[in-house]
């Protein structure tokens, strides 16, 4: 009996740390930088590069990831800011892009740049984000922290007054029918 109850009691603890963890994506790590798309369930989700050649010697130089909101979840899209951005290292570069190509570039940093003040929004469904290296390069080391925010309010107003013409002409249709 005491044997079950604390299999049930770990079962919950380990559920619960689960849904507490932040989901974090490293850019530099082979493993992970496939060129894929991200859906971003958890607010926030941590994007990291940290000395990648020290930990996988056959770390990638480029590698490019496009993250969008949860898809249950309408209104909204993402926003990112730096927790923490340190580029010692020449030809390191990490770029933000609102969309999934890189058309639209939100910011990019380099060797000694601060990190913005206010957030990067996206205005599409994908946030795109770029780091680009030097094999040898390994001093540098950056946290990004996306954020599932509600779209601007002029495009939820803009969705929200064709919803609003949608019922009314439904509305007007059917007094119609009614003549």
């Amino acid at each position: 009996m005491a044997a079950g109850l604390y299999l049930f009691v770990f079962g919950v603890l380990l559920s619960v740390a689960s849904v507490l963890a932040v989901p974090t994506y490293f850019m530099d790590s082979i493993l992970e930088c496939v060129n894929y798309e991200v859906e971003v369930k958890i607010s926030p989700t941590l994007v990291r590069g940290k000395f990648a050649s020290v930990l996988e010697p056959n770390a990638p130089t480029t590698c490019v990831m496009h993250f969008y909101p949860d898809m249950s979840k309408s209104g909204m899209t993402l926003s990112a800011k730096f927790s923490d951005l340190n580029i010692r290292a020449a030809d390191v570069e990490v770029s933000i892009f609102d969309g999934k190509d890189t058309s639209k570039q939100l910011g990019s940093y380099k060797q000694n740049d601060s990190p913005p003040k206010n957030p990067l929004k996206a205005t599409s469904k994908y946030l795109t984000v770029r780091l680009t290296r030097n094999r040898n390069a390994t001093d540098y080391d950056f946290t990004l922290q996306l954020t599932l925010v509600p779209v601007t309010s002029s495009s939820a107003s803009f969705h929200a007054s064709h919803i609003h013409i949608l019922w009314l002409s439904i509305f007007v249709a059917i007094s119609l029918l009614k003549l």
